[in-house]
């Protein structure tokens, strides 16, 4: 459901720009961007000097924002009073619906960067915070906000903001409906609107012993904000002291008093096509990127961004490499595809785990993994060196494809399976052990002579003795030889398993022979493997 925003007083307040991104359209551009620290693993290689407009380059700074030269984008610094600034990406993202008019077809959307602010930490000297930002004002890269509370953004809409706000604004009565919450917080904000706070964090009930944003020492903290899209809207933060992502986003809070202003799923389901093009019919839905941050009279700090990238083609990860990736997309592509920035893809040469858990090859030129198409792409495939082209393995490197694949021990391939296996029909057994097991494909003894039917030479299954599972040859029940004076002879058997008394000398011998061979039998049964 759809909900709109409402002052107490009955003023209506325009829907934000919210985080979402979708194809190019004429006016905007699918972009990855990524500014890293010198040293990095960046593309770009860390702020400066020629990043700027002026200079060719693709940020548009404005009033205190400077690059420094260890290559650190500074928004304000701690020696001046009443400072702002704000930074934006020179060309705006295209934010519209991958499918005109369908809100399911919202498109991801990610953005990292590290901030510090210092080196004043006490309230009553330091402010005011800092904003990432995204806005689709008819000034575009041209506007600018204010200092104190603005924090670089206030006035500045359609848009939403992300701020990291570190002084507890005390507004004047009935000026803002959902102030402050506290003195460090993390606050959703719409339409430049800095006093109202349609959402909140309290990072200090999360991370033991949070003293606050700033630190004399201008320690780093780490922000992840992804737009989920594809109908599910989640505007997801995950916020961090070191650069390892945190496996869950923080959980944000409505603000209640005197009244919530979106109903309980907000900020997790909201639709920036929606809020745009109704509130502003005739903008396209766009957004230029910015970060943005301001001091508060004579209480200011030293705002820097240390890294930043964005990416609405994906997740970003030249400033952090694969750590920044997913494990459905645990590569970080090499850049051919995407020249302002890296994203992470689903493999490279360097890693195709994601293929080699499916069978499949890496397509290095799409970075994608993909099916083979003959023996000569599997080669080295920890899967496999055999490209299977039917059956439910089509496209995935296997083990097998036919019995030739297979010599040694498991001589017969499962081409359901596409592994070599110990048998797939009976012919594959030896004597010892005739019958395949189909569900086990392993040999097994007889049971009865039919299991021994094809095997001529040995058509009768052993159901006792020493030889008991085996097929034996055939040995008809009415004769039995026995030793006679010295010399070998058949006589007719009693019947009930008597025989002549009269056995040869030789008949122990015969005895001896036959335990031999019994013995050997069962040495080359215990000696073949399972």
């Amino acid at each position: 459901m759809k909900t709109t925003i409402q002052r107490t007083a009955g003023c209506f307040i325009s829907g934000a720009l919210m985080l979402l991104a979708a194809q190019a359209s004429a006016d905007g551009e699918v972009t990855t961007r990524a500014y890293c620290i010198p040293g990095s693993t960046s593309m770009e290689g860390g702020f400066k000097a020629s990043d700027k407009v002026e200079n060719g380059g693709t940020l548009k700074l404005h009033n205190a924002a400077k690059i420094t030269s260890t290559g650190v984008l500074q928004l304000t610094d701690a020696a001046s009073n009443a400072q702002d600034a704000v930074v934006y990406y020179k060309d705006p993202l295209d934010l519209e619906y991958m499918t005109p008019g369908d809100s399911s077809t919202n498109r991801p959307f990610a953005v990292y960067f590290s901030f510090s602010i210092g080196p004043n930490t006490v309230e009553e000297q330091s402010g005011a915070g800092l904003a990432f930002l995204v806005q689709n004002n008819k000034d575009g890269i041209w506007k600018t906000g204010g200092n104190g509370s603005a924090l670089g953004y206030g006035g500045i809409a359609p848009s939403m903001a992300i701020e990291f706000d570190t002084y507890k604004d005390i507004p004047a009565a009935d000026s803002a409906s959902w102030p402050d919450p506290s003195e460090d917080h993390v606050g959703f904000m719409l339409d430049g609107h800095d006093l109202d706070h349609p959402a909140y964090y309290l990072p200090g009930n999360d991370f033991a012993g949070f003293t606050g944003f700033t630190s004399a020492s201008s320690k780093k903290w780490h922000v992840w904000v992804e737009y989920t899209g594809k109908d599910t809207d989640l505007v997801n933060v995950y916020l961090s002291e070191s650069k390892k992502k945190p496996s869950a986003p923080i959980k944000w809070q409505l603000n209640k008093w005197p009244t919530p202003i979106f109903d309980a799923v907000f900020p997790d389901s909201f639709d920036a096509d929606y809020w745009l093009s109704i509130q502003q019919s005739n903008l396209k839905a766009k957004g230029y990127f910015g970060m943005s941050a301001a001091t508060y009279g004579d209480k200011t700090n030293t705002h820097a961004i240390h890294e930043w990238e964005f990416s609405n083609m994906g997740i970003p990860c030249a400033c952090q490499g694969e750590s920044a990736c997913p494990g459905s997309l645990p590569a970080c592509s090499t850049g051919k595809d995407t020249p302002n920035g890296r994203i992470c893809v689903e493999c490279t040469a360097e890693n195709n785990s994601a293929c080699i858990a499916k069978g499949e090859i890496c397509n290095t030129d799409k970075e994608e993994c993909g099916p083979c198409e003959k023996d000569a792409d599997c080669n080295g495939h920890p899967s496999g060196e055999r490209c299977a082209l039917t059956g439910s393995n089509a496209g995935q490197c296997v083990e097998c494809t036919v019995d030739a694949h297979c010599p040694g021990e498991r001589p017969a391939c499962d081409t359901t399976r596409n592994i070599c296996v110990e048998c797939t029909e009976d012919a594959h057994c030896p004597n010892e052990e005739p019958v395949c097991n189909l569900k086990a494909h392993i040999c097994e003894p007889c049971t009865s002579d039919a299991d021994c039917s094809g095997r001529p030479e040995n058509p009768v299954c052993a159901l006792s003795g020493e030889n008991k599972g085996e097929c034996v040859p055939d040995a008809r029940p009415d004769e039995t030889a026995y030793f006679e004076g010295g010399g070998l002879a058949c006589t007719a058997s009693s019947g009930s398993g008597a025989t002549s008394n009269n056995a040869g000398p030789l008949a122990g011998i015969v005895g001896a022979l036959g335990v031999a061979a019994a013995i050997a039998r069962r040495r080359r049964r215990s000696g073949k493997s399972a």
